[in-house]
């Protein structure tokens, strides 16, 4: 049995329905006692308060897990009148170079509240005094439980330089949906925001809605990043600002997102809802947006208007996908132009990007829908730089291993995880993207290389790994699965290649040569792209060129030409290409192979191949490695690994890992080839050193040594092959013990 007794009416006489009540078990009462606490106790971590203040707050926590059923409300609102108090208590903000230090919640408030805080002079007039002050942040700020409101407002806009210096602002909530101009900030004028990390946001608002700002006039919005954060507004929503206009414009530039943004009505755009006036340039987006009734944009939803230039420039718009209620004819990979004026120039988007479902085949990056690039141009560190021109001696900062860059002050929370290629025997060189303790990544190994001595250098094994040092790590190999050597072979019309530098995985993929749109013997020489390799063809000097004939129906290799088969996000394990008959193999080729290309060349003076079909299987993903940051050691001073950040051209005295002939070693780099980013390379000027083999040591881990005449083999020592397998019996062949080559 039980008793509502109503003391007052509802809605000022309106009816109460039975259905509106849930009758819940003492389990489920004190649950929700529970998430009340768990929600209200991450203030004191947030704000300034003094020992006594945090007793009474922690007394009042506990009230709520002891409140009867009618008395958890009250407990409640109690709590809440503390956190005022608490607030009402923070110290005066210091100044540092006449900008007010904010280190927490409560400093983060209080300057909110000097921002709108009037004065009145002797004349009876009002002014705002500190609109236009200065702020800069010292440390990250958790905003969880608190009642956070905006800086400033549509009356009040905020003018100042608020440097955020890399720290972040995290569990932002601002639940506010008929409220316009919602952000960190709610409207700014010749204001500079810069540097702010937003982590863990809930932004809604009405119009003009962003985690940064809801509006920015005239203003420098430049190096902020919104991550992991849920951007929502009725119109104008924006993962870093809602609106930016101004008969100046606003200056756009280096900010990052990965968030979802969400309009319940119109424009929503990635970065940015709507444009009036201003530069938009080096940004990046990867995260996702839908107008639920209207348009939406990868980058802006709309150009509105044109209150100064719009100029949009050098932007990376890689969204997953693209929605909006009035159907794809309404989703824009850059920005609808809406039939105003504006100039775009090399902005690109991502060619799988899905915009209500469907991809988009975009071919200009100087209008309204820009270019397209693939995921391994995405991820590739030189699109971003020769490209886009992004600044990474000091705004952007790129991990290796299929990821994105991010601006510089960006640490991992992680884990994030790199793919790392290896070889079929299980190495690969790794140039860590963030630090890495290798102690938590199961499976792998990694080692410095160190000088051990004038005969040999030494892998040593380590755990401890920091940002941008190159290290070998190694991974078991799963004894199944296919292993090659590098070579062809055939069988009656199908010609093999395969690629023993790389381990072979299960991603295939088939193109049909009939199927490439090409006309009766036209020529088909120079690079041909699909969507996970790209194959190279050349005529090679006093041949014919390579053409494509319907009868047959296939592509023609004369004597001395060539086919590279590329791999773009993965290497390539194995190629195979069906011929028609068996007349039309070949006379005579000679293959070669890298970790991650395969090339054939037909060297026969007369006959050719006829490729029809063609298979290729890619190599294994690799092995992963999460990475996260966190304090570790300076770096060791005897790792000889040069890391490449860049594509380095080589010289010829480059060495990097491979395999060949089930060899794994540091091979030298013919000069002119090109040692991709990501990798670690040895490099040297010694006269007459071909390769640094890898045996193995029981104790310290594997060993190089440099290529040395042979010597005879004594005593009890442990003996490895070239391939690390450690032998008892010896026949005649090359071999490695106490870290040097022998010869039996």
């Amino acid at each position: 049995y039980f008793k509502i007794e109503i003391s007052a009416s509802f809605n000022n006489g309106g009816n109460i329905q039975m259905s509106e009540f849930k009758m819940i078990t003492p389990a489920e009462l004190e649950a929700i006692k529970a998430a009340y606490v768990e929600e209200m106790a991450p203030f004191l971590n947030a704000v300034y308060s003094d020992d006594a203040m945090k007793l009474k707050y922690n007394a009042a926590l506990r009230e709520i897990t002891n409140a009867e059923p009618e008395a958890i409300l009250a407990a409640v609102a109690n709590v809440m009148a503390i956190q005022e108090e608490i607030l009402a208590a923070q110290p005066e903000l210091a100044v540092v170079d006449g900008a007010y230090q904010i280190g927490n919640a409560g400093d983060l408030m209080t300057f909110a509240k000097m921002v709108i805080s009037s004065s009145v002079d002797g004349e009876g007039k009002v002014s705002y005094p500190f609109a236009t002050a200065n702020a800069t942040l010292t440390a990250d700020i958790n905003l969880a439980s608190v009642n956070f409101n905006p800086i400033g407002s549509n009356d009040i806009k905020y003018g100042g330089t608020f440097d955020g210096q890399g720290h972040a602002i995290k569990n932002m909530n601002i639940d506010q949906p008929s409220t316009a101009f919602r952000g960190l900030f709610s409207v700014v004028e010749n204001a500079t925001i810069k540097q702010v990390k937003i982590v863990d946001a809930y932004v809604a608002g009405n119009e003009n809605v962003g985690a940064v700002v809801g509006r920015a006039i005239n203003s420098n919005i430049e190096g902020n990043a919104v991550l992991n954060s849920y951007i929502e507004g009725r119109d104008h929503a924006g993962a870093v600002a809602g609106e930016i206009r101004g008969n100046a414009g606003t200056h756009f530039a280096d900010n990052y997102s990965d968030s979802e943004v969400y309009s319940r009505e119109y424009q929503a755009g990635g970065m940015i809802g709507t444009i009036l006036g201003g530069t938009v340039e080096h940004n990046l987006f990867i995260g996702t947006v839908d107008a639920g009734g209207g348009r939406s944009g990868g980058l802006i939803a709309l150009l509105d208007g044109n209150e100064s230039d719009v100029v949009i420039k050098n932007n990376a718009i890689f969204p997953a996908t693209v929605d909006a209620g009035w159907g794809a004819e309404s989703c824009y990979a850059i920005m609808m132009r809406a039939g105003r004026n504006a100039s775009y120039e090399n902005n690109y988007s991502l060619s799988t990007a899905l915009y209500n479902g469907e991809t988009f085949g975009l071919t200009n990056p100087n209008d309204e829908n820009g270019g397209q690039v693939d995921w391994a141009t995405s991820t590739s560190r030189a699109f971003y730089r020769d490209v886009l021109g992004f600044d990474f001696a000091q705004k952007w900062t790129m991990a290796y291993g299929g990821t994105y860059p991010t601006p510089s002050y960006i640490t991992y929370d992680g884990p994030t995880k790199a793919k790392v290629p290896v070889t079929a025997a299980g190495y690969a060189t790794f140039v860590a993207p963030a630090d890495v303790d290798f102690s938590q990544v199961e499976g792998v190994q990694a080692f410095y290389v160190t000088d051990g001595g004038s005969a040999h250098k030494k892998l040593e094994p380590t755990t401890l790994v920091r940002h941008g040092e190159a290290v070998v790590v190694t991974a078991k190999v799963e004894e199944s699965g296919e292993t090659f050597e590098t070579g062809s072979s055939v069988e009656g019309t199908v010609l093999t290649l395969t690629n023993g530098d790389v381990k072979p995985g299960t991603k295939t993929v088939t193109i049909t040569t009939a199927d490439m749109g090409l006309g009766n013997s036209e020529k088909v020489e120079g690079e041909w792209e699909f969507n996970d390799f790209t194959m190279t063809l050349s005529k090679g000097e006093g041949s014919t060129v390579p053409a494509y004939y319907t009868s047959g129906t296939a592509i023609r290799l004369y004597a001395n030409n060539t086919v590279t088969f590329t791999g773009k996000e993965l290497p390539i394990a194995k190629v195979v290409i069906e011929c028609g008959n068996a007349s039309y193999t070949g006379k005579g080729w000679a293959v070669t192979a890298d970790d991650n290309s395969l090339e054939l060349l037909h060297v026969a003076t007369s006959g050719h191949i006829r490729m029809q079909t063609i298979t290729i299987t890619f190599a294994d993903e690799g092995i992963t490695v999460p990475y996260t940051a966190q304090d570790i050691a300076e770096p060791n001073a005897d790792n000889e690994l040069i890391a490449a950040f860049d594509d380095v051209d080589a010289d010829g005295s480059e060495y990097v890992l491979a395999q060949k002939n089930g060899v794994v070693a540091f091979y030298q780099v013919e000069a002119g080839t090109t040692i991709p980013a990501g990798k670690g390379y040895l490099k040297t000027q010694t006269p007459g050193v071909k390769v640094y083999y890898l045996g193995t040591d029981d104790e310290t881990g594997i060993e190089m040594a440099q290529e040395l005449k042979g010597t005879d083999v004594q005593g009890d020592a442990a003996i490895f092959d070239l391939s690390g397998r450690r032998v008892e019996k010896l026949q005649k062949g090359i071999y490695i013990m106490n870290g040097k080559k022998v010869l039996k």
